[in-house]
């Protein structure tokens, strides 16, 4: 086993790769270059990491929100300053480097920031309420956390739709499991190297790489799920969360029309549909998909937006800023396929 693989099983804390699920080959969508080979985890290890939470969760909900906002900003402020885990979100996801720092990180950064600030933690303050009817009662609102929340992420945001979705889990009080994408799970075990280096509380937060009985297994065990992905996937998650009788969050797929009348200012209008529609590649579930321009302007508005999009540079992310690209690579390799059809 090689090195990059080696720590990968040791943040994940399972032992000997299991040979039956076999490892997850990691490739630069960019490149086409295999970049680590992940153990992948079974549908046996939930059972055990989710008890190892639950086991760990009352000691994190003992902390109180304060306590739990310095260790989520100290964590934060450790992803900032991470060469390695920029570096790892651009080889895994194929996106130009401004995208992994001035989306991902940007966004995780300003989330952890509200999360942890004083709205997120009166928010979590317990509330006694005086009933509009009975003036001399009082009714006491009390808020606990769920327990343990599983986080089933996408992978067209290795980042934000994967550890940042752990955020409000976490600083609720919550212990959480993550399962990454199969194809992106580097940032997320990135982050649990980040998070074992600061020595924050062992099985509070949790990543387990793997293939769908992962995150089917997960639905069966945790106390909440919150799902991004596809339509087809969340109806299932749904559903046995429903059976279960256990919250579910499911952040789908959309198809986001942008109009542009005919009094619009046409450059900027065209500028702005190219950057929604192509930046990532388009792999954002509110990216321009169509657009609709009144009659009178359709032909100038269409020609601005050819020029837009001729503009743009496309290619593998380079190593640096310097020779920045606009446009980067499809991440997921059957999402190409399905685009060209």
């Amino acid at each position: 086993m090689s090195d990059l693989a080696y720590n990968y099983r040791v943040t994940l804390g399972l032992g000997s790769p299991p040979a039956a699920a076999g490892p997850l080959s990691i490739e630069n969508p960019a490149t086409g270059a295999i970049i680590a080979q992940v153990p992948a985890a079974r549908a046996d290890d939930v059972a055990a990491a989710v008890a190892r939470a639950h086991a760990a969760q009352p000691a994190w909900e003992a902390l109180g929100p304060r306590e739990r906002g310095r260790a989520l900003r100290r964590l934060a402020r450790a992803v900032r300053d991470d060469v390695r885990l920029v570096e790892t979100l651009v080889a895994e996801s194929g996106k130009p480097l401004q995208e992994a720092e001035g989306w991902e990180i940007f966004y995780l950064l300003e989330l952890t920031r509200f999360y942890t600030g004083r709205t997120g933690r009166r928010a979590l303050c317990d509330d006694v309420r005086r009933p509009f009817v009975f003036a001399f009662k009082r009714a006491r609102v009390v808020r606990r956390p769920l327990g343990v929340v599983g986080v089933i992420g996408p992978w067209n945001w290795p980042l934000l739709n994967n550890f940042a979705d752990c955020v409000g889990p976490l600083m609720a009080g919550n212990a959480v499991v993550l399962k990454p994408s199969e194809w992106t799970p580097l940032t997320s075990l990135r982050v649990a190297e980040l998070w074992r280096t600061l020595g924050l509380p062992d099985d509070v937060f949790q990543v387990l790489p793997g293939r769908g009985d992962v995150g089917r297994a997960l639905c069966d065990v945790c106390d909440m799920i919150f799902f991004t992905g596809s339509q087809k996937v969340g109806r299932q998650v749904a559903a046995r969360c429903g059976e279960r009788l256990i919250p579910s969050v499911t952040e789908l797929g959309g198809k986001s029309p942008m109009v542009v009348l005919a009094d619009a200012d046409l450059p900027r209008a065209a500028r702005a549909a190219a950057w929604s529609a192509f930046a990532h590649s388009g792999q954002i579930c509110i990216r321009t998909e169509r657009v609709l321009v009144e009659e009178p302007v359709a032909d100038r508005f269409a020609a601005l937006m050819a020029a837009e999009v001729q503009a743009l540079r496309q290619g593998a992310p380079p190593p640096s800023a310097d020779g920045e690209i606009d446009v980067g690579a499809m991440t997921f390799a059957p999402q190409v396929t399905r685009a060209e059809e």
